[in-house]
């Protein structure tokens, strides 16, 4: 009900034919309320907007090359792959002149799709932490799950009666299965992917670190030695079986 009365404001305001008769009821670009009511944003974020998106703005409205300064200056948090989609985002406001309301707008929109888009991330590193495939294929063990988190969480609740309460009979997960598993609005769970993902990307590094020290170690003994290029053409180590060599005895991949 509120957003339809805030709809009606603006359409009243902007049928209204004298610009003059219109400010005098209100600008809706000052009316916090107003914006708060459309975008679901809170007054102090959009007091803190406001006050960037005024840097940046001629006669009140901003062009899009100025969306992504205001955006990181308002606190919202990039990685390469969520910059460059709000980079596309905004390149389809080129040439448009970008109001207040209309940017607080576009702000909501692209804090949704990073949310879902490090959501979706944080998933797929969980998933293949537990021996999935980065491109979602492949399956992860019900028993590698359990044991991962009864010993690496050292979670107090029961992650099998869990499982039977969500109807997990299978003894392997595929990825959308893995998600439906763990997308409850539950905190527990949440940590648990949060946790695997970190601990992905930190073994990711250290791998990574030792693959460069061992292709370093054995360029420097190939130089000291008598064999030929053509049986060092292969010599860099490949980071797949590098990190099937360095884990291959380890159930709990990653942990």
């Amino acid at each position: 009900m509120q957003k339809r009365s805030s709809i009606a404001r603006l359409s009243m305001i902007g049928g209204l034919r004298n610009k003059s008769q219109r400010k005098a009821i209100i600008n809706p670009n000052e009316d916090l309320n107003l914006i708060q009511e459309n975008t679901g944003l809170s007054v102090e974020k959009i007091k803190l907007i406001k006050q960037i998106f005024e840097k940046y703005s001629n006669n009140g409205c901003i062009q899009n090359n100025n969306m992504m300064d205001i955006l990181n200056e308002s606190g919202i948090k990039f990685n390469p792959n969520t910059r460059q989609m709000i980079a596309d985002d905004i390149a389809k406001y080129n040439g448009q002149k970008i109001d207040l309301i209309k940017f607080c707008n576009f702000y909501v929109d692209a804090e949704r799709k990073i949310e879902s888009t490090s959501k979706n991330s944080e998933y797929v590193d969980a998933f293949v932490a537990m021996g999935g495939n980065i491109d979602r294929t492949g399956t992860i063990k019900r028993s590698v799950i359990i044991d991962i988190i009864k010993v690496t969480f050292e979670l107090t609740f029961d992650i099998e009666d869990f499982m039977s309460k969500q109807e997990v009979n299978s003894q392997e997960l595929d990825f959308n299965e893995f998600c439906t598993l763990f997308d409850q609005n539950m905190q527990e769970s949440r940590n648990i992917i949060s946790g695997l993902s970190r601990r992905y990307k930190e073994s990711q590094n250290d791998i990574e670190q030792l693959i460069k020290e061992s292709n370093k170690n054995y360029k420097t003994d190939f130089n000291n030695s008598n064999d030929s290029d053509e049986d060092f053409k292969d010599l860099d180590v490949n980071y797949k079986d590098f990190q099937k060599w360095l884990l291959k005895d380890d159930k709990t991949v990653f942990i």
